[in-house]
């Protein structure tokens, strides 16, 4: 869960950097529009980061006991199997086991799901901002402009939205993930 906590941070300033550089390009080309579409995109990418974080976090916590609980009871097993056989208590060991295997199962289906529900809110956040370019820029005795503006705003969309989606990705991943740097910390 380290290594998942650095690789998110790497992607995180790499795809800000990239978010950057793109966004900069949009201001140069079509100020007003690029700045109603970061507010929206930013305030909306904030709002579901925000939502999301404390209940990842509890994930993570609820994740690092359960994988301590499932190692403890393998390790009460190899220890005192002979135990276990001579007093028949293999269904009672297997259904406890069983039963926590359950609950990191249904943690880490949470995990995924807040992992990719961003992105689909993402998506039909960028439909309602196209919308709105297009409501903006719409001239009639220009329409040149109209269309290349639309075409510049949708291939920075197509780089931007992924890049939106990596770094909401990434901070959730490290939220996840820090409930196993702090338990590190904590021990050292």
């Amino acid at each position: 869960f380290v290594r998942r906590y650095l690789t998110s941070s790497i992607n995180l300033i790499l795809e800000s950097l990239v978010i950057l550089f793109i966004i900069l390009i949009l201001f140069i080309n079509s100020f007003e529009s690029t700045l109603v579409i970061s507010i929206v995109v930013s305030s909306s990418a904030y709002l579901i980061y925000k939502r999301n974080k404390e209940k990842l976090y509890k994930i993570g916590v609820d994740r690092r006991q359960l994988n301590k609980k499932i190692i403890q009871h393998i390790n009460e097993i190899f220890n005192s199997i002979k135990e276990i056989i001579v007093y028949d208590k293999k269904e009672r060991i297997i259904k406890v086991f069983q039963d926590d295997h359950k609950k990191l199962l249904t943690n880490i289906q949470q995990s995924s799901f807040y992992s990719i529900l961003p992105r689909i809110i993402l998506e039909v956040i960028l439909i309602f901002v196209l919308f709105i370019i297009v409501l903006m820029n719409l001239d009639i005795s220009n329409p040149q402009k109209l269309i290349s503006t639309l075409a510049l705003f949708a291939a920075a969309a197509f780089r931007l939205f992924p890049s939106v989606s990596r770094i909401l990705l990434a901070l959730q991943n490290i939220k996840y993930s820090q409930a196993s740097t702090d338990s590190k910390q904590k021990t050292e």
